[in-house]
């Protein structure tokens, strides 16, 4: 943080002070924090991967419950609290009759810290009103659960070996087990990768490329485009500079020029010549649209599908 503070400015990531700052503009196309207990409280189990910590162990608790119950709401929570009390009472089962050697094994594995440390990163997004989160902010938590259900899986077949049984069978059983454990993990993801490697996708060509080439037909080499999110079209686009107006990787400067309303300065200042992207986001929604008030000239209309985005011309 110090070395920060040195070298940019500001002793915390810039992307995370202006993602805690968008949830406080009134009309933010980024999202908004939660204001009522009830939706802040179930951003913990929800099985949304964006917003949810611990996703990985939810998602599957809310299809089992789907399944079970079908799309009725209250059949889906009622079928939902079940599952998750009998995974808990299993789970307690478990290190009840492992009790004398999983405090090692936890310990062994830094589950403690780890779950500490996770805990205070995901208050850190919580209780400071982050938004736009993404499922890869909670890389920690997926690392925890799958430590902590390979320790409980370890649990479940030390009980099973000490099962009074034949021998064959229990390798037997093992395997069956170990067999349809693998399947549920690969089943899922087998349908997306047929989607994946199909001819029609090989033979189409990607949203990108479309956007990347047009982008180079319609400005001139050397051009500086300003973009939010400019991701793979900054990536993909050859003999521009792209300027990410969002600010997640600009500088602490920028950051309080969109605070203060007069990026429009800084941009004209680096030499900015256009602006690209959703025109109700650049024109009307916050920070934007009084940032670029009087500076805009639509030039060229870039239309793919049900997708429309605007090319300006930044007034200087």
């Amino acid at each position: 943080m110090l070395w920060s503070q040195t070298q940019f400015g500001t002793p915390t990531p810039v992307s995370g002070q202006v993602k805690r700052w968008w949830g406080t503009l009134d009309n933010s196309p980024y999202g908004f924090p939660p204001k009522q207990l009830a939706n802040y409280i179930g951003q913990f189990v929800t099985d949304d991967p964006d917003i949810g910590p611990w996703s990985l162990a939810t998602r599957p608790l809310y299809a089992a419950a789907e399944r079970i119950a079908g799309p009725e709401v209250g059949g889906r929570r009622l079928a939902l609290a079940g599952l998750g009390l009998g995974l808990a009472a299993l789970a307690g089962a478990l290190a009840w009759e492992e009790r004398r050697r999983l405090p090692g094994t936890i310990a062994g594995l830094g589950l403690v810290p780890l779950l500490l440390g996770c805990l205070a990163q995901i208050g850190y997004y919580k209780l400071g009103g982050s938004v736009a989160q993404r499922p890869w902010y909670w890389i920690g938590e997926m690392l925890w659960l799958v430590l902590a259900g390979g320790v409980l899986l370890d649990a479940f077949a030390r009980r099973m070996a000490a099962l009074r049984i034949d021998p064959a069978a229990r390798r037997g059983l093992g395997r069956l087990i170990t067999l349809l454990l693998a399947v549920l993990l690969v089943r899922p993801h087998l349908p997306r990768l047929g989607r994946i490697f199909s001819p029609e996708i090989a033979q189409a060509e990607s949203f990108y490329h479309i956007r990347s080439d047009w982008l180079e037909a319609h400005t001139e080499p050397g051009a500086s485009i300003g973009m939010t999110g400019t991701g793979s079209a900054a990536y993909f686009t050859d003999g521009r500079t792209f300027v990410n107006l969002d600010g997640l990787i600009g500088s602490h400067e920028y950051f309080l020029r969109l605070q203060d309303g007069t990026a429009d300065e800084y941009l004209e200042s680096i030499g900015l010549d256009y602006v690209f992207g959703n025109e109700y986001i650049i024109t009307v929604s916050d920070p934007y649209g009084g940032i670029f008030e009087g500076r805009l000239e639509a030039v060229n209309v870039f239309e793919t599908g049900e997708r429309s985005l605007v090319l300006w011309r930044f007034t200087r």
